[in-house]
C-alpha cells in the first residue's frame, strides 16, 4: 500500500485492493475442496471421501465413515442452531461479535485520521494499521488453538476484556502525551493499536 499510495491515490489503490480480494475470494471458491462432513450431510459421501483422501491419503479416508447423523433422541431439533434452546446464546454470541466488529471496523476506518491529525505522517499512521491487521490475523489463528484448551466463553470474555483495555490504554496514553512528546511513545502506540488488532481478532474468531 505504502509503494503504490503515491502513484495511483487513495482511490487507485482502494480499487486495486478490492480487485484483489475478489481474484483471492475467486481463487479460493473454485480452488479449495468442501468439507467432507458438509458433503457428507448432504448425501454426497463419494466427494466427500475424495476430499478426504487429499487430506488424509487414501487408508485412512477409506476408513474413515462419513455418514450423516441423525438428532439424538433427547435433544429435541437435532443440530438446528435456530432451535429455541439455542436463543440466549444466539443472542449473546451476536451481539458480542456485533460489538466487536464494530470497534474493529472503527479502528480500521479511523486510526490513520486519527494519527495524521495529531501530526503523524501518512506513512506512521499505515504501520499502526499493518500492526492492527497481521496481529488480526494471527491471533485469529492462535484463536483455533486457545478454543481447544480453554473454550470459546473464555477466549471471548478474555479477548474483549484485554480489547477494552487496549483502546483504554491507548486513549489514555494519547491524552497524555500532546504535541512532539506523541513522537516519543511512537512504539508504544503502534503496540497498543497492534494489540487491539489481536484482540479483535481473537474475539471475532
Amino acid at each position: 500500500v505504502l509503494a503504490v499510495l503515491p502513484l495511483w491515490g487513495w482511490r487507485g489503490t482502494f480499487f486495486a485492493c478490492g480487485v484483489l480480494t475478489l481474484a483471492v475470494a475467486l481463487a479460493t471458491l473454485l480452488k479449495v475442496p468442501e468439507s467432507p462432513s458438509y458433503l457428507a450431510a448432504r448425501g454426497r459421501h463419494d466427494e466427500a471421501r475424495r476430499n478426504a483422501g487429499r487430506v488424509l491419503g487414501a487408508a485412512d479416508a477409506a476408513a474413515a465413515q462419513f455418514e450423516e447423523q441423525a438428532p439424538a433422541p433427547d435433544r429435541p431439533g437435532g443440530g438446528n442452531f435456530l432451535a429455541r434452546r439455542f436463543l440466549r446464546l444466539n443472542l449473546g454470541a451476536g451481539l458480542a461479535f456485533f460489538a466487536v466488529a464494530f470497534v474493529s471496523y472503527a479502528l480500521v476506518a479511523w486510526t490513520a485520521i486519527m494519527l495524521t491529525s495529531l501530526g503523524f505522517a501518512m506513512d506512521q499512521a499505515l504501520r499502526s494499521l499493518f500492526a492492527f491487521n497481521l496481529a488480526a490475523v494471527g491471533a485469529a489463528i492462535v484463536a483455533g488453538f486457545l478454543l481447544g484448551a480453554l473454550g470459546s466463553r473464555a477466549v471471548l470474555a478474555g479477548s474483549s476484556a484485554l480489547l477494552a483495555l487496549s483502546i483504554f490504554a491507548l486513549i489514555g496514553l494519547l491524552q497524555a502525551n500532546q504535541g512532539a512528546a506523541l513522537f516519543q511513545v511512537e512504539w508504544l502506540i503502534h503496540l497498543l493499536i497492534g494489540g487491539a488488532g489481536g484482540c479483535a481478532g481473537a474475539a471475532i474468531a
